[in-house]
């Protein structure tokens, strides 16, 4: 599986997958030598490790030794994407403070008055991931707001193992790579034909392969994890064709693979139950846990597959998730990734899979069954192209029981489904923090005529969105209220190009920086074009942009006078 995550890094290097939400100037880097810095307090100047580019680096060494740079010139105040270039003797991590003209790295915080979370880190602290040798040298890229004129950048080590060696800084200006019209922006609707269009269920060859004929029984009690990997095995070697689950009960205890040009298809009254041990669900699977990749379990997972399904007959075609027996519980990736381990060795053997769980797999068509009884997100499709959902119904009411999960994705349609979820109805998603320029953008997705039910949002786009999320088509949904634009300043990344019409129910609006576990990085997510068309019962419209970072672009055609707060929002048109 390893050499599967380095491929899969790969690919998104040489294939230009890797999203930046942000576009750098041409312009030249300023750099400014570790060993230039004014100040040293107990950190020294060395010259023992080769590859340093001046005349020397300097050791950190202990907690509480610190450097500063007191001539950071800039010429206007902006943000700027900082590269410290570095290497820490193979320690698991360093740990350091940064500030800026003697403040936290983060002056205006996004969060003020808000929820932090659980921070993995203190605020305004970074890690230095390892490396293999103190000769070894690599680079960090953190966002940074600095002021016009000379600026003071002090880092200062803040864990227990000591700092790391610093060779040098390099800073340039960043600008969007957004461009922003007050122009009508409804004309997006006119793409929806063209991305229908790309959007292509898969067809299958006219063969069975009947789980019963490989061990399969239907008693409930029976292990079928083996006969059924058996049988969908066979059928993708033979060239495809149907894995045929007959009426029954069927107890699973593991993760079943699904393979390319396979369907996986449920008959009438069909219970396929998820349960046994957690330790029947090794190996684990290259995945995500809300945006951070990770090695963990899933229900029914397919990788770098093509043509392949999961249907049902229609809604006692049911997949039971089974997290009342198993009792799944949360893992550490966040804090791993926040401290830059490396995915290949975030192993989370307790943490909650997905029923549905696809990564990196295209042609797909997920159809007319039931889940119930999930133990975390219902139905994940991650760095997925042409997938159709079609007639789902999901009925799970536990803890983060996102109905269908979008992640960083290429042409998706999600029609005619009913969704009881206990937490978002649908998410689109494009990864986490610094994870979500691996997985990239999620764009062109188009969302009709489903009703969603929940006290969460309806309609989710974030907070996990990174890689940036745009194309976002939404028509004739039934809802009971809440469309949520959410983030925080860990993410960077953006949401635009969202269109949303002809939905009767939507009673509240919300955009937002301040989502919760926000950690205290500083990369700016951006909000922009949004267009809401025939929203009747809109109540509410609130748009919480910030002084540094504005909303801008929102147009509402026949919604209403909604109440709220608007702060720091440009072009804001409401016509009735």
């Amino acid at each position: 599986m390893r050499l599967v995550l380095l491929f899969f890094f790969y690919q998104c290097f040489s294939n230009g997958l890797i999203a930046k939400p942000y576009q750098l100037q041409k312009n030249a880097f300023m750099v400014y030598q570790a060993e230039a810095a004014a100040t040293l307090f107990g950190a020294k100047v060395e010259q023992q490790w080769k590859g340093y580019t001046g005349k020397g680096y300097v050791s950190l060494g202990v907690n509480g030794n610190w450097m500063e740079w007191q001539n950071i010139e800039v010429s206007e105040a902006a943000i700027y994407n900082v590269v410290f270039r570095y290497s820490n003797a193979g320690q698991t991590m360093n740990p350091c403070k940064i500030t800026i003209n003697g403040d936290s790295l983060l002056v205006d915080s996004p969060a003020k008055g808000g929820s932090f979370g659980k921070q993995s880190l203190p605020r305004g602290t970074y890690a230095f991931c390892t490396t293999t040798a103190n000769d070894q040298w690599m680079d960090i890229s953190i966002q940074m707001r600095l002021l016009k004129g000379t600026n003071k950048l002090r880092l200062m080590v803040n864990n227990a193992n000591g700092g790391p060696n610093i060779d040098k800084i390099s800073i340039q200006k960043i600008h969007e790579n957004i461009e922003y019209s007050e122009k009508d922006i409804s004309v997006g609707w006119q793409y929806v034909p063209s991305i229908l269009e790309r959007i292509v269920p898969p067809k299958f060859p006219q063969k069975s392969f009947l789980i019963p004929q490989y061990g399969a029984s239907n008693d409930g009690v029976q292990d079928c994890k083996n006969a059924i990997n058996a049988a969908i095995k066979v059928c993708s070697e033979a060239g495809g064709g149907m894995v045929i689950i007959p009426e029954g009960n069927y107890l699973v205890c593991g993760t079943l693979l699904l393979k390319s040009k396979v369907a996986l298809y449920l008959k009438k009254n069909v219970h396929l139950r998820f349960g046994g041990k957690k330790e029947d669900y090794i190996p684990k699977h290259l995945t995500t846990t809300e945006g951070n990749l990770c090695f963990k379990s899933s229900l029914i997972y397919a990788y770098g597959a093509e043509d392949i399904a999961v249907i049902g007959e229609d809604s006692t075609s049911v997949i039971d998730g089974g997290q009342t027996e198993m009792n799944w519980k949360d893992g550490k990736v966040h804090h791993y990734a926040d401290n830059q381990l490396a995915p290949e060795k975030r192993y989370l053997p307790e943490a909650r899979p997905s029923v549905i769980d696809f990564f990196q797999c295209k042609n797909i068509l997920l159809e007319k069954y039931k889940v119930v009884n999930s133990p975390f997100w219902t139905n994940v499709v991650t760095k997925c192209n042409n997938i159709t959902f079609r007639g789902i119904v999901v009925r799970s009411l536990h803890r983060n029981n996102d109905g269908m999960d979008i992640q960083s994705c290429k042409d998706v349609l999600i029609e005619h489904c009913l969704i009881e979820s206990g937490d978002d109805a649908i998410c689109i998603k494009a990864g986490r923090d610094r994870d979500g320029a691996l997985l990239g953008s999620c764009e062109n997705v188009i969302i009709k005529n489903n009703y969603l039910v929940t006290t969460c949002a309806n309609l989710g786009l974030g907070s996990e969105m990174s890689g940036g999320i745009r194309n976002i088509y939404v028509d004739s949904n039934g809802v009971n209220g809440f469309v949520l634009v959410k983030s925080n300043y860990d993410r960077g990344g953006f949401v635009r190009d969202v269109f949303i019409r002809q939905c009767q129910q939507i009673e509240r609006i919300h955009f937002h920086f301040d989502n919760y576990n926000y950690r205290g990085f500083y990369y700016l997510p951006q909000y922009r074009n949004f267009y809401f068309e025939n929203l009747p019962h809109l109540q509410q419209l609130n748009i919480m942009g910030r002084p540094e970072n504005h909303v801008k672009n929102i147009q509402l055609l026949k919604c209403g006078n909604p109440t709220g707060k608007r702060d720091f929002v440009d072009g804001l048109i409401i016509d009735n």
